[in-house]
């Protein structure tokens, strides 16, 4: 899960919330890509909130 950083500029401005173990395993096995979901400001709350069930 990817929440965008208003004060930085594409393509540097998400951050992983969720999914550093994919991200660790994708460098493992030499992927250059994952699928992600990127969250709006109200999406990122309710998903904390929720246990990441939204």
């Amino acid at each position: 899960m990817l929440e965008p950083l208003p004060c930085a500029q594409p393509p540097g401005n998400r951050l992983v919330i969720d999914g550093w173990h994919s991200i660790h395993r994708a460098l493992d096995l030499g992927l250059e890509q994952l699928p992600a979901i990127l969250l709006n400001p109200g999406d990122e709350r309710a998903y904390r909130l929720r246990g990441g069930d939204i």
